[in-house]
């Protein structure tokens, strides 16, 4: 197809999608002529990747792009893979003060507990330890002592993520020769979309919970004037 027909396809402007071609997002076209190029059912697929990963997953430039590439350079779908996108989630600021030890021994405890393996998830657990670290400064240290639960929610959470991919790799009737890029790219979009999915299903819960809480309470004081 021209380029013209993937853009209506995948809903992806042209310009966007020249842009993705010049910054390696999208594999460039089979040359047909002189400033034209052909694509196939491939490149559709990878571009509506990109845009679930932009335009859905919130994800930078950068970070796709990082995902896109273990995609294509992975022999294994599954850990790499996992592996680029938690990094890709972990680039932010950790807190200025250093938990100790024993706040590290704790979350380590949790995750062994589940069945996780700690050495496997240390850059996460330090995280965890930031989070804690900063509850305790701003005197919300309920938040550490629900960890355990919070972890039980989250391994459910991952058996939904377990059977999606099973289910997807059970389905797929793709060519030997693409099937693992394929799987991969599946995979990709499962866990970044199911991200959101979970942030946005736990917001409403929330809110929910809350407006029951403060309902509860009963109205505040009537405002200062």
């Amino acid at each position: 197809m021209r380029i013209s027909e993937l853009s209506r396809r995948s809903g992806v402007p042209v310009p966007t999608i020249k842009y993705y071609l010049r910054i390696g997002l999208l594999p460039p076209g089979v040359t047909t002529a002189r400033n034209q190029a052909s694509y196939g059912d491939p490149h559709l697929r990878r571009l509506r990747l990109v845009r679930a990963l932009r335009e859905i997953g919130g994800l930078s430039v950068r970070t796709t792009r990082e995902i896109l590439n273990a995609i294509d350079r992975s022999r294994n779908p599954g850990r790499d893979l996992l592996a680029t996108i938690d990094r890709a989630g972990s680039r932010r600021r950790a807190f200025h003060q250093a938990p100790g030890g024993s706040t590290l021994r704790e979350l380590s405890a949790v995750a062994a507990r589940q069945g996780w393996e700690p050495r496997d998830h240390e850059r996460a657990l330090h995280r965890l330890a930031d989070v804690c670290v900063a509850a305790q400064l701003l005197d919300v240290p309920e938040l550490r002592t629900f960890v355990e639960m919070y972890a039980e929610a989250a391994d459910r959470l991952a058996r939904c993520d377990d059977q999606v991919v099973r289910r997807v790799a059970e389905r797929l009737t793709v060519t030997p020769e693409h099937q693992r890029r394929a799987l991969a790219e599946d995979i990709v979009a499962a866990v970044v979309l199911s991200n959101t999915m979970v942030t946005l299903l736990h917001g409403i819960a929330r809110d929910a919970a809350l407006a029951r809480l403060f309902a509860e309470w009963g109205p505040g004081p009537d405002p200062v004037p």
